[in-house]
């Protein structure tokens, strides 16, 4: 079994904007785990799939983007996580609400995965530092 997440790469834009943010939280905090993926809207958290049968899973989300359409990400502010995780607020529009919302359904559906606690209470946003960021860095 592998790890798998659905999400949204923002535009060129934003993801130079976010990534911006990463190195200047590195360079005066030192933290790095963030600068590993890159800045992105999750839709669907990690979930477990059989990795033999990824071409198929590939294949039912191509099916399944087909009918989505482009809409805009808005930035709508800082916020965090407790004292570990800081992040880009995205505003909650109708369109990523109903993406996020397919995406539930496709993943209980197609998938036969769980609704989950995040998938019930979804929050979007881009996050911008975590794991390695220290409480003390907070104030």
């Amino acid at each position: 079994m592998q790890k798998y997440f659905l999400a949204l790469l923002p535009p060129p834009e934003i993801l130079e904007m976010a990534q911006d943010i990463k190195m200047l939280i590195r360079d005066q905090f030192g933290i790095k785990y963030a600068l590993k993926s890159p800045p992105h809207i999750t839709l669907k958290m990690p979930f477990s799939y059989n990795e033999a049968k990824e071409s198929i899973l590939e294949e039912k989300l191509a099916r399944f983007l087909e009918a989505q359409k482009p809409f805009e990400v808005k930035i709508a502010g800082v916020g965090t996580f407790g004292n570990r995780v800081i992040f880009l607020g995205i505003e909650k529009s109708t369109e990523l609400m109903a993406m996020q919302s397919s995406v539930k359904t496709f993943c209980k559906r197609e998938l036969n995965l769980v609704d989950e606690l995040s998938d019930r209470n979804y929050h979007p946003h881009l996050t911008v530092s975590f794991k390695d960021l220290k409480p003390g860095n907070f104030f």
